[in-house]
């Protein structure tokens, strides 16, 4: 849900179809009637030459309306319309979809993620067995009990199981990133 929530892809998808739905509306509205109304307003004050004494002054205020109505246009509006709604149509189709497609996703990188995180805690109690046993083999090279090689051999798998320990932490936190981004948290 919150990836539904916040994906700005899916939200830009939502706005998309919403846009398709006001363009039909928009459509539909040729095939109603336009009312176009002006208004005007006319004033000259007009002066003769030099020695007359005449002028002429006036104002004319003007105001109209019209009414328009589309008749007959080759069915052109109809086939508009259908148009229009087909336009709808696909982008209720690709908001499925991608609704679809994004659940799927999210569904996937959770699994993904908690996968990763089980494995890493796993990998966290391999390594306390490994440094267990390092200790271990370490206190019987001390007494003697093991040769160098084996004590050696602990090192390297101490080692090795720290390496394997980190890279399951890494590879789990890879996961919870790419969990937040689909779900529009990593920008919060």
């Amino acid at each position: 849900s919150a990836a539904i929530a916040n994906n700005k892809s899916y939200l830009a998808q939502q706005q998309q179809e919403e846009l398709t739905q006001l363009d039909l509306k928009i459509t539909r509205s040729a095939k109603y009637p336009s009312i176009d109304a002006y208004a005007q307003y006319y004033h000259s004050n007009t002066k003769y030459s030099k020695g007359s004494t005449e002028s002429s002054k006036y104002t004319i205020p003007s105001v109209g309306a019209s009414v328009s109505f589309n008749v007959f246009n080759g069915r052109q509006q109809h086939t508009k319309e259908q148009n229009a709604k087909l336009d709808v149509l696909s982008e209720q189709e690709r908001s499925r979809q991608a609704k679809a497609e994004l659940e799927r996703d999210a569904v996937n990188a959770f699994t993904d993620y908690d996968y990763k995180r089980r494995i890493a805690d796993l990998q966290k109690s391999s390594l306390k067995q490994a440094t267990l046993n390092f200790e271990q083999t370490k206190e019987k090279f001390q007494l003697g009990q093991v040769t160098s090689i084996e004590f050696r051999t602990a090192q390297e798998n101490l080692l090795s199981v720290g390496n394997q320990y980190n890279d399951a932490l890494f590879q789990a936190k890879v996961a919870e990133y790419e969990l937040l981004q689909l779900t529009g948290e990593l920008i919060k």
